[in-house]
């Protein structure tokens, strides 16, 4: 809550996922929350990781190690619609910032173009 008090934005918590249990309280508490569905997951997993495999990368990090690991041997999970996750059980290292990032990037690019205004009319 304090976070968001002072930097605005809200916490994406995806539907099914471990921290979905943390839904209620986080209500509660008052603090903004965005339940983001499990296609919404998997719709993000692709492009970042596209993004970050070009040559040159189009998505980079500060080399956080825990991230690094993460991509490097992150496991891929079909979700059953032709999509994919990144796979908590079958990964053999711990994926949960690199699911952090996955969402997160996602929201800023779908929010980033929400607010693109054509000016070509004007």
């Amino acid at each position: 809550k304090e976070l968001t008090d002072k930097w605005g934005g809200e916490v994406a918590v995806v539907k099914g996922s471990p921290t979905a249990a943390l839904l209620p309280a986080l209500k509660k508490a008052k603090v903004p929350v965005r339940a983001v569905a499990v296609a919404e997951h998997a719709a993000a997993c692709g492009p970042l990781y596209d993004a970050c495999m070009a040559a040159p990368p189009r998505f980079v990090h500060r080399n956080q190690a825990e991230l690094a690991d993460a991509l490097r041997s992150a496991v891929k999970q079909s979700n059953g619609d032709g999509g994919w996750v990144w796979s908590r059980k079958r990964s053999t290292v711990n994926v949960d910032a690199l699911v952090a990032v996955t969402i997160a990037a996602s929201l800023v690019e779908t929010k980033s173009k929400a607010r693109c205004v054509d000016l070509s009319t004007y």
